[in-house]
């Protein structure tokens, strides 16, 4: 699931584990979130440049079955 808002999101990360929860910037408003190994990539391009913040959670922090991404600025 991929959630973008233009303020804190009002529904929560979905139950499980919380994988990331912090502060993200680009120059361009292009992000590319991925794994270590990039099993798991995701592009999100905005029209707003600059810091944005970014949540993912899962349903599971071992071998997740869904993931949750969430940005917002």
């Amino acid at each position: 699931m991929v959630d973008l808002h233009e303020g804190e999101p009002s529904e929560l990360a979905i139950e499980g584990a919380e994988l990331f929860d912090g502060a993200i910037s680009s120059l361009q408003g292009q992000f590319v979130i991925h794994d270590p190994l990039e099993e798991v990539k995701l592009q999100v391009t905005t029209d707003r440049p600059g810091p944005a913040r970014l949540r993912i959670s899962a349903d599971y922090e071992s071998l997740p079955t869904v993931l949750r991404f969430q940005v917002w600025y």
